[in-house]
């Protein structure tokens, strides 16, 4: 995704956010308009701070972070590696609180996430930081800095949530799960005014800190990046196993869940990956949790890579569809019939797309419009 700043007051950002849920016209409007946002506070300020959760004091000033499985330990002045977390005279503090660097308004499917109140838009924000390398990663800009010297806005959630007219609020384009007591504040304020909170994540997070948010999220879209640990490590410089234990745990949980896959060529389009990566989801998410599988385009450290053929997200999805899953999503190449939902017992489709544009819609009490089959996922 390209980085195109526009700057706009808090008052001009509320009343955008007011025009997109006037209707479709005025949506489409303000999301062209809504952009990326450079706020007028800029990264000399001082950067908000707050005592970090998911933290071990340890002798000679040295503080453990025990937020991810990086489990890094930490020297005064220092920073953990996701550059969020300082420690301050023997103390962690979470940089950046209440500071994101990007607030924007999409469609909620653009997370991606289709299964969880489809044609809806979504206040979509981000925080500076990631714990993980991606080679590809879309947002490096953003995920490959600290919150200190990353732009940031002075956005008042509250007063966005009470003169916005979005129908979630979704925290995405970098890590999440780096600011977790952000996280937390946010889905306390979406709550009071009943907006469910999406979380799209990498999912490398330890299991403690992640039964700890769990409650305070109503659904994720979790990023499966490759098919074995040593293609992780390749891919995004940490192993897989913690990923595949979050997928499992938020399954278990009861939220709503959603798996997402971006294919690069030479790291995880062969054949056997896809059907290693399918049966995976199967045997320990279940049939019914949604695959997306996204289109890769060069960027950040793999520019010399070509674009994802067409031909081989097909014919990942074909594999995923003959491993037994009932809903394989082709997401970010349109149009597309691998854009749409189908009811898995009488093939009609029951939910239209234009990649992550809703068109369509053949859901009743959340089955099938035509044959009665319930369709899983979190419906209007």
């Amino acid at each position: 995704m390209d980085c195109k700043y526009t700057v706009y007051t808090r008052r001009e950002v509320l009343e955008l956010m007011a025009k997109a849920g006037a209707g479709v016209g005025a949506s489409a409007v303000a999301l062209q308009a809504f952009g990326w946002f450079i706020p007028e506070a800029d990264a000399a300020d001082s950067v908000p701070m707050r005592k970090a959760m998911f933290q071990t004091k340890l002798d000679k000033g040295l503080v453990r972070c025990d937020l991810c499985p990086r489990n890094i330990t930490i020297k005064p002045g220092n920073m953990c590696f996701c550059r969020t977390r300082k420690n301050i005279n023997g103390e962690l503090y979470a940089l950046g609180f209440n500071s994101p660097c990007l607030i924007n308004f999409d469609p909620i499917e653009r997370g991606p996430i289709y299964h969880f109140l489809p044609g809806t838009q979504s206040m979509t924000m981000a925080t500076a930081g990631c714990n993980m390398n991606c080679q590809y990663c879309q947002n490096y800009e953003l995920a490959q800095t600290s919150p200190d010297k990353a732009k940031r806005i002075d956005f008042n959630v509250p007063e966005a949530c009470r003169k916005g007219r979005m129908k979630s609020i979704t925290l995405t384009y970098t890590e999440p799960a780096v600011q977790p007591e952000y996280l937390i504040e946010i889905s306390k304020t979406a709550k009071a005014y009943k907006l469910p909170v999406v979380v799209c994540t990498a999912g490398y997070i330890n299991p403690e800190p992640l039964k700890a948010l769990i409650p305070h999220v109503d659904a994720f879209a979790v990023t499966l990046k490759a098919a074995t640990d040593e293609g992780y490590v390749k891919l995004t410089e940490v192993h897989m196993d913690p990923v595949l234990e979050t997928i499992k745990n938020i399954r278990k949980s009861g939220k709503w869940l959603e798996i997402v896959t971006l294919v690069v060529e030479g790291y995880n389009d062969g054949r056997d990956d896809i059907r290693r990566i399918a049966r995976w989801i199967r045997d320990n998410a279940g049939t019914d949790v949604p695959w997306h599988l996204s289109r890769f385009t060069p960027g950040y450290k793999l520019k010399k890579l070509p674009p994802t053929q067409r031909k081989t997200l097909e014919e990942a999805r074909a594999e995923g569809l003959a491993q037994g899953l009932k809903y394989v999503y082709i997401t970010n190449l349109a149009p597309h019939d691998g854009n749409h939902t189908y009811c898995p017992k009488c093939k009609d489709k029951v939910i239209e797309r234009l990649a992550f544009k809703t068109t369509g819609f053949n859901l009743k009490d959340g089955r099938c419009g035509t044959c009665g089959e319930k369709i899983p996922g979190v419906w209007r």
